[in-house]
């Protein structure tokens, strides 16, 4: 399931509030809102607090991160769009997934999807890393974090005394109307490619 946002209820008790002058208000407060006025609260927006997507969500912009291109042409806003992170690409678990994805992506692209990766490591990193795989598919690199955090899949585990950030490996299905329409959270990275292209299969109108 999506992650949900962590919440936290601030109680505040006043000598004189709950009178009918000042009368008491109930409002809920995320981590990552900051509020200057009780009386004009506002709810916060999930792509500043990184909270996690929904399905029917507009998908955050993702090309204008794209690093790496093989060709430039297979980068496109518009069709469907499978965009998976994944933590890390010298992990085994990383590479393994995205040689699936690589393996199956002839049969993504006869559907008319395009395959991209995602991962917050430098451009050198992945450059290595494209290298490496034979991808001929784009990556981005999400250094910054602000890509991952926008699609609620960022993440920091502390890791023998040092804090350690990554994109979770989780997958995000965009429409041709840039709208997010699936979520895959349980990714398996040696199943992963063909559980999403079976999906696909199922749920794409012109799909065979």
């Amino acid at each position: 399931m999506p992650s949900v946002a962590r919440l936290h209820l601030l109680v505040l008790i006043i000598p004189g509030f709950g009178s009918d002058r000042f009368p008491l208000r109930t409002v809920s407060i995320t981590t990552c809102e900051f509020v200057k006025n009780l009386g004009d609260y506002r709810a916060p927006d999930p792509l500043q607090c990184g909270m996690a997507l929904k399905i029917g969500d507009p998908a955050p912009p993702f090309l204008p991160f794209i690093t790496s291109r093989r060709p430039p042409e297979t980068s496109s806003d518009e069709g469907w769009t499978v965009l998976f992170f994944f933590p890390r690409g010298n992990h085994p678990h990383c590479v393994m997934e995205s040689r699936r994805f690589q393996t199956l992506l002839p049969e993504f692209e006869q559907l008319g999807v395009q395959v991209i990766g995602v991962s917050v490591d430098n451009t050198e990193q992945q450059q290595y890393f494209r290298d490496f795989c034979v991808l001929k598919f784009p990556l981005i690199s999400d250094a910054a974090y602000k890509l991952s955090q926008q699609y609620g899949v960022l993440e920091t585990l502390e890791v023998e005394g040092e804090n350690v950030t990554f994109a979770r490996r989780e997958t995000f299905l965009i429409g041709p109307e840039g709208h997010v329409q699936y979520h895959w959270t349980d990714v398996d990275p040696d199943t992963h490619a063909s559980t999403v292209l079976a999906d696909l299969r199922q749920r794409l109108p012109d799909a065979q």
